[in-house]
């Protein structure tokens, strides 16, 4: 989730600039509602990035609470190349 709303923030970032740049100052109607849609694109891609934050927060403290997580790391071997 934090993945797909880090990619939308900078599509909606350009679709506004290029709303900007390709669209004549004549026709202000379509370059409006191109930057409003750019605009509500990086809003959509800022709230899925932050629920996704929140999300892996919330399952790592709720598995720290109920002792489900060690907090010392594990020692793991290596596996040696074959």
């Amino acid at each position: 989730m934090k993945f797909a709303g880090l990619l939308a923030m900078p599509a909606g970032f350009f679709l506004s600039i290029a709303a900007l740049v390709l669209f004549p100052a004549s026709n202000a109607t379509s370059r409006g509602a191109f930057v409003l849609c750019g605009l509500a694109v990086e809003a959509l891609g800022l709230v899925v990035a932050v629920r996704g934050h929140m999300e892996v927060q919330t399952r790592a403290t709720q598995a720290m609470e109920s002792g489900n997580i060690e907090t010392q790391p594990a020692e793991t071997e290596r596996r040696r190349p074959s």
